[in-house]
């Protein structure tokens, strides 16, 4: 397994995070996700009938070493699992929600490095260009870390734009899933569920924009991730050819 650029904090050495509810059960949660919530969500996955869609769009980008996947925080389970084998550095919140699912998609192969919109956005910024001219793939749920649900914030537009990599939009859909009492409504695949994961057409944004031009960019890595949920939508829709 590829080990984390910043391994996530265990309970000893954590303190008290952002937004951690009180109470000692809440420094339980984190290791008890890494290491029982991980290896279910494996099983899991490996009853999931897949479709994989839009693999041309990676093939494109990977010509040149680091590009930028975006994803809706919904689907954080169902995208860490789709480029857990790519060496992916993910950008995750230090709260306390944000321990959880470092713990969780470190399991599953990926990289941690830690800020985020709501928390420490500099250095979110600065990790995050570090990565991509290291050549790395990285990963941003983008209307993370606490909402609105499927607002993107302006931070990967303005991250593509400082080192003119391009955003892959990537997302997954259910025909049948859980879905969490959480503020993104976190979807959840059942047991044997169809699932169409896959990556939508790339974003380039230009260097150096900024306000209203930032904006316009922003709103369409939100409008490309719409697409490719109607297209995922749109395979499970159709007869049943081609699943895993």
């Amino acid at each position: 397994m590829n080990q984390p650029e910043q391994a996530p904090r265990t309970g000893r050495d954590a303190g008290r995070l952002p937004g951690q509810p009180r109470g000692v059960w809440s420094h339980a949660v984190p290791p008890l996700v890494e290491l029982i919530g991980a290896p279910l969500a494996l099983r899991l996955h490996a009853t999931w009938r897949i479709e994989r869609v839009g693999y041309d769009n990676i093939r494109t980008v990977s010509a040149r070493p680091g590009w930028i996947v975006g994803s809706f925080h919904d689907a954080i389970l169902l995208t860490a699992l789709l480029v857990r084998e790519r060496g992916t550095v993910s950008v995750i919140s230090p709260s306390w929600e944000g321990e959880i699912i470092a713990r969780l998609v470190h399991r599953f192969g990926h990289r941690i490095a830690r800020g985020s919109s709501g928390h420490q956005p500099l250095r979110a910024v600065r990790e995050s260009v570090r990565q991509l001219r290291r050549g790395r793939v990285i990963a941003w749920a983008v209307d993370g870390p606490i909402g609105p649900p499927r607002v993107v914030k302006p931070g990967i537009a303005q991250i593509a734009s400082l080192t003119g990599r391009p955003i892959v939009p990537m997302h997954g859909v259910a025909d049948r899933a859980w879905v969490l009492p959480s503020w993104d409504r976190h979807v959840i695949p059942k047991p044997f569920a169809r699932v169409a994961t896959g990556f939508g057409e790339p974003v380039y944004v230009p260097r150096g924009v900024r306000g209203a031009d930032l904006e316009r960019w922003t709103v369409r890595v939100r409008d490309s991730l719409l697409a490719l949920e109607d297209e995922l939508r749109g395979a499970l829709a159709r007869p049943v050819t081609g699943w895993e």
